[in-house]
């Protein structure tokens, strides 16, 4: 059985391809270029600098907040008369260790012949160098040898603040010892609450806000996807985590037992807000996807 080929089929074929070098196929149309768009993503093989610097702020921050204060929130210790002389809750006043403190019952302080004289007790809480509460008590016989003691009551404080504090016990004079009310002495001393920190009002203020400021940074990272760069979004973002870095040394104050000082607290609210600005920009200079023209023959 013989087979024909159709000479209409086979008119015009060139060895390469079917298509001569003026680009005309077999059948001897021309073929024209047809752009077609394809999205491709523009490669950055380098992190952005703004990204680098949001990441680093927020670990000094952390740093600042953990590392940035000791023990006494970087107040000095101490004062200027003999610790041994006073007895404070059972204790002798030191700076070398934390004297338990029973906030829900008068703070009994003695005075043991030899030392100071003095007719009123006043003791101060102090945070981040800063006095928050404040009480007194006069001073009287001891129901049991020569000392005097002096009940100061500081029960309210013990809804208030919690973990490690800085005390200042203030002695002042009566009349034949000085003008009434002078300072004899004063003693500065750190004291831990034995009430629990979650149960105060400073552990609450922290777990909200912290909690508050997360939730925040949340919200305003989902408002900035898909838009232009906005003042709003991005202010709210960076305040956001200057917010959480704040919470962060209350943290480190009532958990780690590192109280905060003025210059930790603000160093640690700055550098989180800075990180914020980092990382909004580095999320507004992030590799963008573009449009590259590609030229695909069709028929």
């Amino acid at each position: 059985m013989s087979t024909q080929s159709d000479p209409s089929a086979s008119e015009g074929l060139l060895e390469d391809g079917g298509r001569d070098e003026w680009g005309t196929n077999a059948r001897g149309r021309s073929a024209r270029l047809r752009p077609r768009l394809r999205l491709r993503p523009r490669l950055r093989p380098r992190l952005p600098l703004s990204l680098v610097l949001g990441a680093g702020a927020l670990v000094l921050a952390v740093l600042v907040a953990f590392l940035g204060t000791d023990v006494a929130g970087g107040q000095s210790l101490g004062g200027d008369f003999a610790g041994k002389y006073v007895i404070v809750d059972g204790a002798a006043l030191t700076t070398s260790r934390e004297i338990p403190v029973d906030m829900s019952q008068p703070v009994r302080t003695w005075l043991v012949p030899g030392g100071p004289v003095a007719a009123r007790a006043e003791l101060s809480i102090l945070v981040a160098g800063l006095t928050v509460y404040s009480a007194s008590a006069p001073f009287g016989p001891a129901p049991v040898g020569p000392e005097h003691v002096a009940l100061v009551d500081v029960s309210l404080a013990q809804y208030v603040l919690a973990g490690p504090l800085t005390f200042e016990l203030t002695l002042r004079g009566a009349a034949g010892h000085g003008a009434s009310g002078n300072v004899v002495g004063y003693w500065r001393f750190v004291g831990r609450a034995t009430e629990p920190s979650v149960l105060s009002l400073a552990g609450v203020v922290v777990i909200v806000l912290g909690l508050f400021s997360l939730a925040c940074a949340a919200e305003c990272a989902k408002s900035l996807r898909g838009r232009r760069r906005r003042l709003r979004e991005s202010a709210g973002a960076s305040l956001s985590l200057g917010t959480f870095a704040l919470s962060l040394t209350g943290v480190a104050w009532l958990a780690a037992g590192h109280q905060p000082g003025l210059v930790a607290v603000g160093l640690a609210a700055a550098l989180g807000v800075v990180s914020g600005a980092c990382l909004v920009d580095a999320y507004y200079r992030r590799s963008p996807t573009v449009v590259v023209p590609s030229a695909v023959s069709g028929n």
